[in-house]
């Protein structure tokens, strides 16, 4: 022994004299020889720091997802009062989006998808929730709430338009179907080539508006499908590297929805007429229906798919694939229509609207559920 111990097997005492014994197992039998396993001070400080350092780091990262809603409001009001501490970031949207798709895709895998092929009703369910509850329902608030031409246009225009990236984002903060959510964006993205347009005609009555096919399909491949792909084949290689990579993920969408709501902020802040608009009180009036229209969306969504006996999963990622639109697709098409900078602004406060409804359900529903919630098959 490296140094002399005094035992009494009787009552398993054991008193150090040089150094302290780390573990020193009891027998009742009076014959047993027991051993005593030393451990050096180092290398229990090291499994000390191993343990309790990360543990910090993962409870700050955790509150700073639960914070998801102030950071989303906070960053708005500043691209808002301060556009040029937000506008930097907005070439660097579409790459920081396919890094976190990517980060999403690293804790899926190719059974999650498998499932969802099995239950293909909810990706179903999801579609016709996504084109009828917001189109028609955009349609009625802007007829009783008396918006003007322009307004009630770009309000259906962000009625008419698919799922959007965001709401994968949100969705996996909530603790939602990823796989469903991605699945459904997919789906609600392609549908609108053909879908938009033609609920854009039947609700306002004009013609001609165009959505560029191409666009739509590239912009989902490269921003959506692509990255999840490179994710899963991470998953499949590495999983142990991506299981430690994917406990930062929640808190890098976090920064990356706040920062994009901050950039869609300060880019409408240059408008002087959207300005003059917003402090007044058509502006207050425009920023009710805005609103009124997501929380219908989600709530609906939500009721809808409780009611055709989704699971608690499905349900929150159907309300969230409902009341979360690709507003930068409604924004584009307004520039088919007469004074397009008025048709475009409901677009632009929908970015931020359903961002903060949206991220308060996620917060809310994640700090409900302690571990996920069954997936019902």
């Amino acid at each position: 022994l490296p140094s002399a111990l005094v035992i009494n097997k009787r009552v398993g005492f054991c008193k150090r004299i040089r150094c302290r014994p780390y573990y020193f197992p009891l027998s009742p039998n009076p014959n047993h020889n027991p051993t005593i396993e030393f451990r050096s001070s180092a290398t229990a400080i090291d499994k000390i720091e191993t343990k309790v350092f990360p543990n910090l780091m993962f409870q700050v990262l955790e509150k700073f997802t639960s914070f998801f809603p102030i950071w989303v409001l906070l960053f708005s009001l500043v691209g808002f009062r301060s556009p040029h501490l937000l506008l930097w970031f907005t070439p660097f949207i579409t790459p920081a989006l396919a890094l976190t798709m990517t980060s999403m895709g690293m804790t899926l895998s190719v059974k999650d998808f498998t499932r969802i092929f099995k239950s293909w009703q909810y990706v179903l369910l999801g579609f016709v929730a996504q084109y009828s509850i917001m189109p028609f329902t955009a349609a009625l608030i802007s007829k009783f709430a008396g918006l003007g031409t322009e307004m009630a246009t770009g309000l259906i225009l962000v009625g008419c338009a698919p799922g959007g990236t965001a709401s994968n984002i949100v969705t996996m903060i909530g603790e939602g179907d990823l796989a469903l959510s991605i699945m459904m964006t997919t789906a609600s993205t392609l549908a609108a080539i053909i879908m938009t347009p033609f609920l854009i005609t039947k609700l306002v009555g004009t013609a001609g508006v165009a959505v560029q096919s191409s666009d739509l399909v590239l912009s989902t491949l490269n921003v959506v499908l692509l990255p999840v792909i490179v994710g899963l084949l991470a998953n499949s290689q590495r999983p142990d590297v991506c299981t430690a990579a994917s406990k930062f993920t929640p808190s890098l969408s976090v920064l990356l929805v706040a920062l994009i709501c901050g950039c869609v902020s300060a880019a409408n802040s240059s408008s002087s007429q959207a300005m003059g608009l917003l402090s007044s009180g058509l502006g207050l009036k425009l920023l009710g229906c805005i609103v009124l229209l997501h929380s219908i969306g989600f709530l609906v969504g939500y009721i809808l798919a409780i009611v055709c006996g989704a699971g608690t999963q499905q349900a929150r990622t159907i309300s969230i694939e409902t009341g979360m639109q690709n507003s930068a697709l409604a924004v584009v098409l307004s520039k088919h229509f007469p004074n397009a900078q008025l048709c475009a602004l409901p677009g632009a406060l929908s970015a931020t609207c359903h961002s903060l409804i949206g991220s308060f359900l996620a917060t809310l529903w994640r700090l409900q559920s302690s571990k996920p919630p069954k997936v019902k098959e």
